[in-house]
């Protein structure tokens, strides 16, 4: 076989193709601060950019907000990335939240408290990381403008985190879906029956209060479009594959799947086992180097009548003709191991004689069998 022809059979690859949210803002982004209450605030720290609480005092009410400028609206919902670093969970009036709140609510005169633990008048959907002596709303929590609702107490498998910077992934999404993430540890989603009015703007906002639990910062925020139907597929087409070539007909469909194996050999210590036809190996097995030698057992699958140039039977090369038929792309698996590895019992004999056609009488030939049945590739 000619070595490009194979080379391509060979280096088949699948096209991933991705989707790139889009990302509506970020730390870099405009936003404002708003001191609810006292001289709390906001601050950027220059050396690292983080968003740094400062209470300016010892006061429990004091207290602020920071929120994005805009408000953003996605029919396809939101995910929120947030990096927070709090000195405690735990401690008296020492709050820390973050989610979006609908632009209803105009947050420069905004004067309540933890908008995501204590105000069912907004519109809002939070997480709550501090306790403030009530585990009851520390968690992801939904107002509808009339009432709150706890929809998880964090700690069910994965805890909010005080003393380092720990990142936490809120996702909304259409149907009232809703999910959280705690350091991309998965800890709760449902659906809301309500539903999510994707239809409103919303805002993201960061809410602080107090310090008596030890500092309060935001590394990093992150809000950006949901998947619309299809592209969460779609972003995960070409990375899934099949050996299952029995079930082409129900798999055609199957949008996340692009390629489907083929096996030339098995692996490891029985590479030796083709699945496909080869008329050099099938003659050494029958003949041996020397032409002469009694017939041992095949390791490939019969040619049929030596004299034609193509196998009578090739059930790999059907196989790739059907997937391709199918609409997808074909993956081709090859032990390179081949007869030179360590191989089980039943292949010594023909490893042995494969050698000793390599070397037959005097000069050296090759020791890697070519791999592939004699017909053209470029018509697969």
């Amino acid at each position: 076989m000619n070595c490009k022809k194979a080379t391509l059979l060979f280096c088949l690859l699948a096209v991933i193709s991705t989707v790139n949210a889009q990302i509506f803002f970020d730390e870099s982004s405009s936003y404002n601060v708003k001191s609810i209450e006292g001289n709390a605030t906001w601050e950027t720290t220059p050396t690292s950019g983080d968003f740094q609480y400062n209470n300016n005092g010892i006061s429990s009410a004091n207290k602020a907000i920071l929120y994005s400028t805009e408000a953003f609206q996605a029919e396809d919902g939101f995910v929120l990335n947030v990096d927070y670093t709090t000195g405690s969970l735990q401690s008296e009036s020492h709050n820390l939240s973050f989610g979006l709140i609908s632009d209803e609510t105009d947050l420069s005169t905004y004067a309540g408290t933890n908008p995501f633990k204590n105000e069912p008048t907004l519109y809002s959907i939070g997480v709550n990381i501090t306790e403030d002596g009530n585990t009851d709303f520390q968690g992801i929590n939904f107002a509808n403008g009339s009432s709150l609702s706890s929809l998880d107490q964090s700690g069910t498998r994965t805890q909010f985190l005080a003393g380092e910077s720990t990142k936490i992934t809120l996702e909304v999404s259409y149907g009232g879906y809703w999910c959280y993430r705690i350091n991309g540890v998965y800890e709760a989603s449902g659906v809301l029956a309500e539903g999510i009015d994707l239809t409103k703007n919303y805002r993201v906002a960061i809410y602080g209060q107090a310090d008596n639990g030890g500092g309060k910062s935001i590394q990093s925020i992150e809000l950006k479009k949901n998947y619309a139907a299809g592209e969460r597929a779609e972003k995960s087409r070409g990375t899934w594959a099949s050996v299952d070539h029995d079930a082409l007909e129900q798999l055609k469909d199957f949008k996340t799947l692009d390629y489907l194996y083929v096996r030339f050999n098995t692996g490891a210590s029985t590479s030796a086992d083709h699945m496909i036809p080869h008329k050099l190996l099938e003659r050494i097995a029958l003949e041996g180097a020397s032409g002469n030698d009694t017939a041992i057992n095949l390791v490939t699958p019969t040619w049929g009548n030596l004299n034609l140039d193509e196998p009578e039977i090739d059930v790999v090369r059907d196989q790739m003709l059907a997937i391709k038929a199918a609409g997808f792309k074909v993956k081709a698996y090859v032990n390179s191991a081949q007869f030179s590895g360590d191989n089980g019992d039943s292949f010594v004999d023909f490893a042995n004689r494969w050698f000793e056609w390599c070397f037959y009488p005097t000069k050296a030939k090759c020791c890697a069998p070519s791999f592939a049945s004699f017909w053209d590739i470029q018509q697969i």
